[in-house]
C-alpha cells in the first residue's frame, strides 16, 4: 500500500474516536519515552474500540509489524474485538481491510502485519507467545488471571528487539 492510502485509512481512524480517545492517541504517539502505557479509566469509554484502533493505526503504518492483543477470554474477542473490528472498517475498500484468520488467532493486514488476539484467562497466557512483536495490548487487565505473569514472562520479552511499548487498559 502506498503512503497516502496508509495515512487516509489511519485518518479515517482517528476520526471515529471520540475526543477523550483523540487526546489519548495523540498522548500515545507523541511520548514515547516510556515502553509501558497504562490507561486507567470508567467503563463505557471506549477503552477497547480505542486500543483497535492504535493497534491498526500500527499494523498500517509498519509493513510486517507484530501486535499481541490479550483479552479477558476469547468470548470476548468474539463479543467484543471482532465487532468493532467489523465496524471500523465498513468504510474502508475491502482490499485494504485485514482479514480473520482463524487458525493463526489473528487479523491480518494486505501490508502483512497481523494482530493476535488471545483470552488469556484459564492459563492460556501462553497463546500470545511469540519471537518478537512490535506493540503489546492488554485489555482489560485488571481482570487477567496472572497479570504479572502474561507481561513479564510472554510479552515484554518479546518487545526486547523491536523496541515495542506495552499498552496495558482497564477499569476498576
Amino acid at each position: 500500500m502506498n503512503k497516502e492510502i496508509v495515512q487516509a485509512i489511519i485518518k479515517h481512524l482517528f476520526n471515529l474516536l471520540k475526543p477523550i480517545q483523540k487526546k489519548m492517541f495523540i498522548l500515545f504517539f507523541n511520548n514515547r519515552n516510556s515502553r509501558k502505557y497504562i490507561i486507567h479509566c470508567a467503563r463505557r469509554l471506549g477503552k477497547t474500540f480505542l486500543l483497535i484502533v492504535i493497534a491498526c493505526s500500527i499494523a498500517y503504518s509498519k509493513n510486517d509489524a507484530q501486535i499481541r492483543y490479550a483479552s479477558v477470554t476469547q468470548k470476548a474477542v468474539r463479543k467484543m474485538v471482532k465487532p468493532i473490528f467489523k465496524t471500523i472498517f465498513l468504510k474502508v475498500k475491502k482490499k485494504y481491510r485485514p482479514k480473520w484468520d482463524a487458525q493463526e488467532g489473528a487479523y491480518i493486514f494486505p501490508n502483512g502485519s497481523m494482530i493476535h488476539c488471545a483470552g488469556v484467562n484459564n492459563d492460556r497466557s501462553d497463546d500470545l507467545r511469540g519471537t518478537a512483536a512490535d506493540l503489546a495490548i492488554v485489555d482489560e487487565a485488571a481482570f487477567v488471571d496472572e497479570l504479572s505473569y502474561l507481561i513479564e514472562s510472554v510479552l515484554m520479552p518479546q518487545l526486547l528487539t523491536t523496541g515495542g511499548n506495552l499498552l496495558i487498559a482497564s477499569s476498576s
